[in-house]
């Protein structure tokens, strides 16, 4: 019964987001977005693959509405930035590239003035670009491990050590993004969600690919101390930050310990 409401929910949403007759209004759209990201959740954690397939159409109809809705002149900037959140969350949970260029047009209108007014959905959109970004990082290390593990085509170091500087990249924009949204007005828990999934990075993906650097290029290899090094670093500065174990698990409970050899 409940997968049932699920898929109607989701056929719904796509007809009212499809008729032409329509204009989606912004209660609308969160709404609709809210819904969606249970349905998708509900799908993926019943393993109904195709009821994903087409709640992912639906995101997609509604990320497309809401960045038309945002490109519209004629309403306000707040508004506009609102949908614009609405447009790139939307098209990240799709996995739709389209979600960089949302997220760019929404921030282009986050003034000093807007983003005091509306500092969640500029935080937001500042930062879901890196989001989406992890996720295709994620698909990368989950190849990787693949092929090191016996898999035709074994990945080289170079492809490895590519693959942790772009994690590092990942953390190095979103601690850049980190105290705007902090100064801001914003409600502390988007802080705290930005935070964790900041550590997950740094604990989980930066951690696992250091494993396969060693694996690939071995333990004493100059690649392997140069990613002991950075993950050290990391940890320094995220101490700086105020991060904790509860946030990063990964994070000792005094000062990090500097591998040897380390500047």
């Amino acid at each position: 019964m409940r997968m049932r409401k699920i898929i109607f929910l989701v056929f719904l949403g796509i007809s009212v987001l499809l008729n032409g007759c329509v204009t989606l209004s912004l209660r609308q759209a969160n709404h609709e977005l809210a819904d969606l990201y249970r349905a998708k959740s509900e799908a993926i954690k019943s393993e109904q693959w195709e009821q994903e397939v087409t709640v992912n159409a639906a995101l997609l109809a509604l990320a497309d509405e809401a960045a038309t809705q945002g490109a519209d002149k004629s309403i306000s900037e707040v508004n506009r930035i609102s949908f614009y959140r609405i447009a790139a969350t939307a098209a990240w949970q799709a996995g739709d590239a389209k979600v960089v260029m949302y997220a760019a047009d929404g921030f282009s209108l986050c003034t000093p003035e807007n983003y005091q007014t509306v500092p969640r959905d500029c935080g937001m959109l500042s930062v879901i670009p890196d989001f989406a970004s992890v996720d295709e990082l994620t698909k990368r290390i989950e190849d990787i491990q693949r092929r090191v593990s016996g898999a035709p085509n074994p990945p080289t170091e170079q492809e490895v050590v590519q693959l942790f500087d772009d994690i590092k990249s990942r953390i190095d924009s979103l601690l850049a993004k980190r105290d705007p949204i902090k100064k801001s007005s914003a409600h502390p828990e988007l802080i705290q969600g930005i935070d964790k999934r900041t550590g997950k990075i740094l604990c989980s993906h930066l951690r696992t690919v250091g494993v396969l650097i060693a694996r690939v290029a071995g333990d004493e290899s100059a690649a392997y101390r140069k990613a002991k090094c950075d993950d050290y670093k990391f940890k320094v500065e995220m101490k700086k930050f105020g991060f904790s174990q509860q946030i990063a698990d990964c994070l000792p409970a005094g000062d990090p310990i500097k591998p040897q050899g380390c500047q």
